[in-house]
């Protein structure tokens, strides 16, 4: 067994198995985090084989019933019913574990920010989720009911909320607020303060769809002339976004042990994807998908990989630097924005090379399948709603009766 030595638990320490550390005393104690927070606790046993036994399986019991509460939303595991003593636990959470019925809503927005951290810190949520759910909090201590109890807030007090938020906010901005809002009601109703979530019977404010912007296959044309002649070492970042149809982060993400050739057949393999300058997973099933590599981008990729494949892992670099691209901004500002206005194309923001690919497959009339799948969208229905409507101005006669060859058809029957 390794031992490790630390001066963390108060004196010397060793520790003996994962979490478990002897003191200087000869007293075992147990290392586990809760709600986000690191606890070394004393369970009161020497360092005995049994006794070390005996605070191996105490440790694994705790852990396990965290980790079932964190997936489950649960809260069967009380602290104080291991450690009623604990002086860290009393410092940081208070006296009890058990809300009181006066708690207001301040108390409990704390409480879940502890969730979320936790929830985070574990994997069950995504990093990206953290940025929107500080945004949220810190704007929910703006609420006029932050400091009442949770037993006195109405449907009435949220409605008035949301009527002052419309007023500096985007409808969509404010629905991203009631989501934790929900929550935080809900755990006080799961804990009995409340007799019900007066949040579940406020609706939505509504809002539309925002309106994307594809560009042309005259524009794209033009856009890749340009990049190949001025700036040869992004224009791969650029045609692979174009060609694939992949989301920006995802492609700050791409790497080359995720490109596969087979002969001519070519594919990439989206698993990973950036956010807040983090790699991660995506947030959907159908996001992780192989996508097949058009001819065109091959040529691309093939110029690419005499710029960032000896720099490391990542397709796309920073050519100054060799180190990847952790946000979109410096290609954005730099590169993007002066190439659309020498080009005099409308500016848009690089996501529009997604929905591109999307219109522009359709409109070259690819499988709606193949053309979700790329996409990673869940099923072909998100497609069409998102893509139909803009094939309008893409009219073009219809192919059926050359897919059917009636004529040919009725002379093949004629002679049976």
């Amino acid at each position: 067994m390794v031992t490790f030595w630390s001066h963390g638990v108060g004196s010397m320490a060793k520790q003996t198995a994962t979490g478990i550390w002897v003191r200087e005393n000869g007293t075992i104690t147990i290392d586990f985090r809760y709600r986000g927070v690191r606890f070394r606790e004393a369970t009161g046993l020497t360092d005995t084989k049994e006794n070390l036994k005996t605070a191996i399986s105490l440790r694994n019991e705790i852990v396990t019933t965290i980790k079932r509460d964190q997936l489950n939303g649960t809260e069967n595991f009380k602290f104080t019913d291991y450690f009623p003593d604990s002086k860290k636990y009393q410092e940081t959470f208070g006296e009890n574990q058990t809300v009181a019925v006066n708690a207001t809503f301040k108390e409990y927005t704390e409480r879940y920010r502890q969730r979320v951290t936790a929830r985070i810190e574990s994997g069950e949520l995504k990093y990206s989720s953290l940025k929107s759910y500080k945004v949220a909090l810190e704007k929910l201590k703006t609420a006029k009911f932050f400091n009442m109890k949770m037993r006195d807030i109405k449907k009435s007090n949220i409605q008035d909320y949301i009527t002052q938020l419309l007023k500096t906010l985007s409808p969509k901005s404010v629905n991203n607020l009631l989501t934790p809002m929900r929550q935080i009601f809900e755990m006080a109703f799961e804990d009995e303060v409340i007799d019900s979530n007066p949040a579940d019977r406020v609706k939505n404010p509504k809002f539309p769809r925002p309106e994307i912007n594809p560009f042309t296959s005259m524009e794209v044309e033009k856009i890749l002339m340009y990049m190949s002649e001025k700036h040869p070492e992004h224009v791969g970042y650029v045609a692979f976004m174009f060609y694939t149809g992949c989301r920006v982060g995802e492609a700050l993400a791409a790497k080359w042990e995720n490109l596969t050739s087979h002969g001519e057949n070519w594919t990439y393999f989206f698993k990973e994807s950036r956010t807040e300058g983090r790699i991660g997973t995506p947030k959907t099933r159908e996001s992780i998908r192989e996508v097949p590599i058009m001819q065109p981008l091959k040529r691309y990729l093939t110029q690419q990989k005499k710029i960032s494949f000896m720099a490391g892992d990542f397709i796309f670099i920073n050519p100054r630097t060799g180190e990847p691209y952790y946000k979109n901004a410096h290609i954005i500002n730099g590169i993007w924005k002066p190439a659309l206005k020498k080009l005099k194309i409308a500016y848009r923001d690089m996501r529009e090379f997604r929905h591109t690919h999307a219109v522009l497959s359709l409109v070259a009339g690819d499988n709606i399948h193949d053309i979700a799948k790329r996409l990673g969208h869940s099923d072909t229905g998100v497609t069409i709603r998102t893509y139909a409507k803009y094939l309008k101005e893409y009219t073009k006669p219809s192919n059926l009766e050359h897919l059917l060859n009636i004529e040919a058809n009725c002379k093949s029957s004629n002679s049976i």
